[in-house]
């Protein structure tokens, strides 16, 4: 009985899909809730602890200014009164980010392919591989985005992964996005 206001497609990629969503879809509502608001903030501390961690050389009040800035940002708020998943995001960039410092390939490949995988828009840092001529880095995330695709289709099918393909410009699409405004403007919930 959910009104999806005429969305017929998924607007996560099939990876986000099969990877997150989908396991937490076979537990409770209550519990997955709690795992998904618990690995949302494992991420965050992760991500900080890379950031500002004892690598970072910044001095200890810097370190503690940062953080206390980072628990009072209301968009930090908002992600998790929204449920939102771009710190899973922020935690694989930091880690290409650290990886590429520390000259490990693999790992910041992977991490770009896996961040790319989950959400699309993060391919756009290959142009900083390219860039900076981190050449193995990139064959890295090339090679982890042909196995991670493969996997995905293996996973969600060959169909789904399509509808997302097939999706791609109504998300962009500004009617669409103006549609649902005025309908949810107008007191129309989803449970309508």
């Amino acid at each position: 009985g959910l009104n999806i206001h005429g969305i017929v497609r998924a607007t996560d990629p099939p990876t986000f899909l099969v990877a997150i969503m989908g396991p937490l879809t076979l537990l409770p509502l209550h519990t997955a809730y709690w795992i998904w608001q618990c690995a949302n903030m494992a991420c965050l501390i992760a991500a900080m602890c890379l950031l500002i961690g004892p690598r970072s050389a910044l001095p200890i009040w810097v370190k503690f200014t940062l953080a206390g800035l980072v628990a009072l940002y209301p968009p930090v708020a908002s992600h998790f009164w929204f449920g939102q998943s771009k710190f899973i995001l922020l935690l694989l960039l930091v880690l290409m980010m650290r990886s590429l410092k520390r000259d490990r390939a693999a790992i910041a490949g992977s991490a770009l392919a896996l961040a790319t995988l989950m959400r699309v828009f993060p391919i756009v840092m290959s142009g900083y591989l390219v860039l900076t001529r981190k050449w193995r880095a990139l064959g890295w995330t090339v090679a982890a985005l042909i196995f991670g695709a493969a996997v995905t289709v293996g996973f969600a099918g060959f169909s789904n992964c399509l509808d997302f393909i097939r999706a791609i410009p109504s998300i962009g699409n500004a009617s669409w996005n103006l549609s649902i405004t005025h309908k949810l403007r107008h007191g129309k919930s989803q449970f309508d």
